[in-house]
């Protein structure tokens, strides 16, 4: 198990460890600095029962042993905390932005050579239920190429079909492309409304 610990735990880091971190079954959150550290305390007390709690990040880095930090503080302290847990060389895993003027930029650039390969920058939007769709929807073939034979296991009630070539240079440059996405594009999309058993298919097209 890999000791995790947060520095600011507001609402944005309490979404990372639930919905990201403890979900692996694989990280102990076992410390979280944070000015109001007292009001943190009491209100994850109950489901973070072994976590120590610290009033500032240089307490906790001097107290724990870690494998890995979550700063989730404020865009403007990014940084600071970005250059002291390099101090320490523990994995970093450091929100967007990761400063927020040239001057901040420039301090980063100096800790590189030890934490570039330490440090992952977070999107944690690529856990949230609307990209595990599309993620979902990839891995099932529902994005791909018109031109090619339509396939996904995912059920199908309606089709709109708008895939063409829109630009009028496009048509002059490439006759032969237009017309092969409009028919065979066509028959494609047909075709997997007959497998599917549609209700109904839309087809948008201003030519």
């Amino acid at each position: 198990m890999l000791n995790i610990a947060f520095i600011g735990f507001g609402t944005r880091s309490t979404y990372l460890w639930e919905k990201m971190l403890k979900p692996t079954g694989e990280c102990n959150l076992v410390a979280i600095a944070d000015p109001n550290w007292k009001a943190v305390k009491h209100t994850h007390s109950s489901d973070l029962p072994d976590c120590h709690y610290y009033a500032t990040a240089e307490e906790m880095l001097e107290s724990e042993k870690l494998d890995g930090v979550v700063i989730g503080t404020g865009c403007n302290l990014h940084t600071k905390y970005a250059c002291l847990v390099a101090k320490y060389n523990i994995p970093l895993f450091l929100e967007k932005p990761v400063s927020i003027d040239e001057e901040q930029l420039e301090e980063l650039e100096r800790i590189l050579p030890t934490m570039n390969d330490k440090t992952v920058v977070s999107f944690p939007l690529r856990f949230t239920s609307l990209i595990a769709k599309v993620k979902e929807m990839l891995d099932g073939g529902c994005i791909g190429d018109i031109a090619q034979p339509i396939q996904t296991e995912m059920p199908v009630d309606y089709i709109i079909h708008g895939a063409s070539a829109t630009s009028s240079r496009y048509f002059v440059e490439k006759p032969v492309e237009t017309i092969v996405t409009a028919l065979k594009g066509t028959h494609n999309v047909l075709e997997f409304a007959r497998q599917k058993l549609v209700k109904k298919v839309i087809y948008l097209s201003s030519l």
